[in-house]
């Protein structure tokens, strides 16, 4: 059995409007994030939760869970409260200030 194929035809029109459609489409990214980025993302609601709300990090972690990211309450404790933390200062918290004598301001 032979099919026909049969050229579709369409006006200048429609391939107008298409070329300006397609033109017009956002960029396509899928970034994914890894474990830690995520948390570092979420660090002030976790912490939010934690400290207004009060969750445990192994509460906060079985909400996480339910929503997709499998995470433990001690990965969320660790990422948050040391290396990967907000308001560390720099990659060794300070002790290397503290070793060296570091400045207290004072004169």
């Amino acid at each position: 059995m032979n099919e026909k194929r049969t050229l579709r035809m369409v006006t200048p029109e429609v391939v107008a409007t298409l070329k300006k459609k397609l033109k017009a489409l956002p960029k396509m990214e899928e970034k994914k994030l890894t474990k830690s980025e995520a948390i570092r993302e979420l660090a002030s609601e976790i912490e939010e939760l934690r400290t207004t709300k009060g969750y445990s990090y192994a509460a906060v972690a079985d909400a996480m869970k339910a929503c997709g990211l499998d995470v433990s309450g001690r990965t969320l404790q660790i990422a948050l409260t040391t290396g990967g933390g907000r308001g560390r200062a720099g990659k060794d918290g300070g002790r290397a200030a503290a070793r060296s004598g570091g400045t207290s301001g004072e004169a």
